[in-house]
């Protein structure tokens, strides 16, 4: 009999423990929804937290580990699985030569670090229009802090009226390029929606650039070319996602590409550091740091705006 109540008692401590735990992940996941503004209908709600949960685990799985150069947080990707964050935020995984790579002996660097110069950070939404992103905020790097510009540019622009994929991804040196041949608009006037539209455009935009330079893939070159102004790269940014804080170093390719950035600086070890297009809930206010080198294949393609 004593067997038995024993029994009972740990069955009946075993379920209050996932009940508890469920009622726990279940308020958690209301809470994010809350914050972030998600809602979905009936069916699809139970599936949503679900993946959430998982992604949750994973995030608490890698920050307890002290090996780890980097945190990860809760942030506004977590109900997507990888494949969904993919295809919304991600253009086509494209292999890129890497032979050609040259990277810097050096150990210290002369830091830099523009990012306080810039526009705040700004938010694709659903659209994959970070090739967009990526030429624009060269370009507004380089009128801030060569010229004169006190407005921020229009990406709608582009996603409506170069001739490309506008929220399917795409190249931002072509992008580079059509602002060289038609100029850009100001945000105010023509403001983003996060969606493909009619061009608005009926005329040259008010500001153009002289041309587009192609960077070599060598590492001091880069880092000479950003202690001017900032530059535009492509990345491989597989496992980016839930970054928070500290040098991303591994879960992406070097040979691969299949979004753009802004390199914004250095540190004195050389790691870059990075402007992101996904608001700035995302990384270390919208910005990330990546390991010196060709981490995530940032050398493998680099223009800025002349």
């Amino acid at each position: 009999m004593q067997k038995i109540l024993s029994l009972l008692t740990t069955a009946l401590l075993l379920s209050g423990l996932a009940f508890y735990s469920q009622n726990e992940e279940s308020h958690s996941f209301k809470t994010w929804q809350k914050k972030y503004n998600k809602f979905y209908s009936s069916s699809e709600e139970a599936y949503r937290q679900i993946i959430f949960n998982q992604n949750v685990e994973l995030i608490n799985k890698h920050n307890s580990n002290p090996n780890k150069s980097y945190s990860m947080a809760i942030n506004q990707f977590v109900d997507l699985t990888r494949e969904e964050f993919q295809a919304i935020y991600l253009g086509k995984s494209t292999i890129v030569k890497t032979e050609n790579i040259e990277l810097s002996a050096r150990k210290n660097f002369e830091a830099v670090d523009w990012s306080s110069k810039l526009f705040p950070i700004k938010d694709q939404f659903n659209c994959g229009s970070y090739w967009i992103f990526s030429a624009v905020g060269a370009v507004e790097a380089f009128l801030r802090v060569k010229k004169v510009l006190k407005w921020s540019l229009s990406e709608q622009q582009l996603v409506d009226c170069a001739d490309s994929w506008g929220c399917y991804g795409g190249d931002a040196d072509f992008a580079l390029d059509y602002i060289v041949n038609t100029g850009i608009v100001y945000e105010l006037d023509y403001p983003y929606k996060g969606r493909e539209g009619f061009c608005k455009v009926r005329r040259e935009g008010e500001v153009k650039i002289s041309g587009r330079e192609r960077i070599g893939s060598n590492e001091d070159d880069i880092k000479q070319k950003v202690q001017e102004y900032p530059v535009s790269a492509s990345v491989d940014c597989q496992g980016w996602a839930y970054y928070s804080k500290g040098i991303f170093d591994e879960g992406c390719t070097d040979h691969r590409s299949n979004h753009d950035v802004v390199i914004v600086g250095f540190d004195k070890d050389g790691n870059w550091k990075i402007r992101n297009s996904w608001g700035v809930g995302w990384g270390e206010q919208g910005y990330m740091w990546l390991k010196s080198g060709n981490t995530c294949g940032i050398m493998n393609r680099v223009d800025r705006a002349i």
